[in-house]
């Protein structure tokens, strides 16, 4: 497991036992994105000033002893404030953060792959497949992008974030009071179910791999749900998807 913060620093754990590996420095500022790859051999940083790398990953645990060996293996500048989004089975990365520019970079050498501008700033990304993607904009908009770079509106309810997983091919939106479930197995996605929040609202969710919505309301409160389930009751209201 891996860590960031604000002193440029990226923490790495063993997640069974919570023991502290080590650590690599030499950021600038705030480490704002990191993301393993699928092999949890190379992980992916981006900092303050706009420093986006690739490092190549290996522990050694030793009696009294942390030993973590990062080398860099590429490392491209994509501009401040910016963050990334990705999943660790997508071969690209992308780009986005307070402005209206969207780039999608290549997982293998840091090049730029394609770029789509918005109408709006970009304040929530999510990758659906190696170039489809879906935003949310300043104002609210959930925007899905294609492959054939048609923009499509699939929700203008005040969406606040978005996420998805290629694994579960599901895709999860943020409104003001609920989170809405949407099926990415067809060209333009379909809302499959709406899950209820507390009254103060979801302020971010995740989906797993293991078939789980998870979500944060404003007070820190988590809700989980079991997707295999909701899929047995919409099969239940014969409205399976």
């Amino acid at each position: 497991m891996a860590t960031a913060g604000e002193d440029g620093t990226v923490g790495f754990w063993n997640s069974a036992t919570g023991r502290e590996l080590g650590f690599i420095d030499g950021f600038s500022g705030e480490v704002t994105s990191l993301q393993f790859d699928a092999t949890d051999a190379y992980l992916f940083t981006l900092d303050g000033s706009g420093r986006l790398s690739k490092w190549e990953i290996s522990f050694a645990e030793i009696p009294d002893q942390r030993l973590v060996t990062a080398n860099e293996l590429w490392s491209t500048n994509v501009g401040q404030q910016s963050m990334f989004s990705t999943h660790s089975v997508l071969p690209n990365l992308a780009i986005y953060g307070n402005r209206s520019l969207v780039q999608l970079v290549s997982k293998a050498d840091g090049k730029e792959v394609a770029s789509f501008e918005y109408e709006e700033s970009v304040v929530s990304l999510t990758l659906i497949d190696s170039i489809s993607h879906s935003v949310v904009t300043k104002s609210g908009k959930l925007i899905l992008q294609n492959a054939n770079r048609q923009s499509i509106l699939v929700d203008s309810d005040f969406v606040k974030s978005v996420t998805s997983n290629p694994i579960t091919k599901l895709m999860a939106s943020v409104g003001s009071k609920a989170v809405q479930l949407w099926s990415t197995s067809h060209e333009v996605p379909f809302s499959v179910f709406s899950l209820a929040q507390s009254e103060t609202g979801a302020a971010h969710v995740e989906l797993s791999n293991q078939g789980r919505v998870i979500a944060v309301n404003t007070t820190g409160e988590v809700s989980i749900w079991d997707i295999g389930s909701l899929r047995k009751e919409l099969d239940r209201r014969s409205l399976g998807w």
